[in-house]
């Protein structure tokens, strides 16, 4: 599969792409802190 940063330079991707993408990656980092969070606890 080709990078997708490679693709965002290209333009392959729409920009409702990009933007699910950008919600997805905040999406996993908020549950990353989370876990984190939950683990220490």
């Amino acid at each position: 599969m080709r990078s997708v940063a490679r693709m965002l330079s290209e333009g392959t991707i729409s920009p409702r792409s990009k933007r699910e993408l950008e919600e997805v990656s905040y999406a996993r980092r908020t549950v990353q802190r989370r876990w984190k969070g939950f683990q220490n606890g």
